[in-house]
């Protein structure tokens, strides 16, 4: 079927259950169809059983989907994806909320957001679903990209430079060696002689890049 959509509405059927209604072009039968969707997923059948008197009937029923199992290698799965998306986004401008959807149930738009950096990283942190209003992702905030763990690292180190060299300005001031802490000194070689503020600025340079 080669199907068009001609228009959407997104109403309260009583006690606040929301459904978008898809008024759907068949240019193939030259028919017109209807795909109603609420949170759950959707039908597409030859008759708007909702806001009309006519009676459901299972000859009017087409096709159906639930998100919870939609799949790219479904029947109508563009149609599908594409208008509960639509509908996603007056469900979440009403109710201030988000949908959690797969990967692949997001339309390219969407999943272009989601770089491979931080794909990897909710897969292994999160899981399979990702939240979106529909217009945008919703990012996890404990991620954290290359370069901001870079910028991190950066400041860690400049913080930990700039205290070696002032504990090397005041190393003669008081004598360690005195302390019963010197048997736990960590370095084969003398504080002072230690490579730290070249280690830091070399490696602050290269991740810098």
């Amino acid at each position: 079927m080669k199907l068009q959509v001609t228009n959407h509405d997104y109403m309260n059927t009583g006690g606040g259950c929301m459904v978008s209604i898809f008024t759907i072009y068949d240019e193939q039968l030259n028919r017109t169809l209807y795909l109603m969707i609420n949170e759950e997923g959707g039908s597409l059948s030859t008759a708007d059983y909702i806001t009309t008197d006519v009676d459901f009937d299972d000859s009017m029923l087409l096709d159906n989907f639930s998100i919870s199992t939609l799949k790219p290698t479904d029947n109508n799965f563009e149609l599908f994806r594409d208008c509960f998306i639509e509908y996603v986004k007056k469900d979440c401008q009403r109710y201030k909320h988000t949908y959690a959807l797969r990967f692949e149930q997001l339309p390219k738009e969407l999943q272009q957001q989601l770089t491979p950096e931080y794909r990897k990283w909710h897969e292994e942190h999160i899981g399979s679903y990702y939240e979106t209003d529909g217009y945008k992702m919703i990012l996890d905030a404990g991620f954290r990209s290359k370069q901001e763990r870079a910028a991190e690292m950066i400041t860690a180190l400049t913080n930990f430079r700039d205290a070696y060299k002032k504990l090397l300005d005041i190393w003669n001031l008081y004598d360690l060696n005195g302390t019963e802490a010197i048997q736990k000194y960590p370095f084969e070689k003398s504080f002072d002689e230690l490579a730290i503020v070249e280690w830091c600025n070399e490696t602050i340079n290269e991740i810098s890049k």
